[in-house]
């Protein structure tokens, strides 16, 4: 029950569309969650996702877990489809690829160049190219790993 309390404070505090559906009369965050006012949280449905898509984004993301990387400008250089950016040290990140053709070797220094414009860091980069990129045991696509040891 401390998770779902966690969970829903988060989504009370900064998810617009939860904003407007929780009232602090129905989950006041200060008190602890019962079953009793988990079942009155509003059932979220596919007609509130579409209607609502961009309401339902967080607006408190912390920096560290989302780092911005150009992906934007990806596709006015190559014709990448997919990315996945693997940091292996503290200097070395292994960009992940799912190209439509092989790159010429200035589309890559473009890419390296927007790459770390946008780390704000000249880490070293290489790139590597792949049919499909795998998922999270959950199903998921994660764009950023980070496999430094904390």
């Amino acid at each position: 029950m401390q998770q779902l309390h966690s969970l829903l404070s988060h989504a009370q505090a900064s998810v617009p569309y939860y904003q407007r559906k929780i009232s602090h009369d129905l989950f006041d965050p200060l008190f602890g969650l019962t079953l009793e006012t988990w079942r009155k949280i509003p059932i979220l449905r596919r007609a509130d996702i579409q209607d609502n898509a961009a309401d339902l984004l967080s607006r408190n993301i912390p920096a560290s877990h989302c780092p911005l990387t150009g992906f934007h400008d990806f596709r006015d250089i190559a014709p990448i489809r997919q990315y996945q950016l693997v940091q292996k040290s503290l200097e070395r990140i292994e960009v992940r690829y799912v190209v439509d053709r092989p790159l010429t070797p200035e589309e890559e220094e473009k890419l390296r160049a927007v790459i770390q414009n946008a780390l704000g860091h000249p880490f070293e980069l290489s790139f590597h190219y792949f049919d499909e990129l795998t998922k999270t045991s959950g199903g998921k696509f994660e764009e950023f790993i980070s496999e430094v040891a904390a």
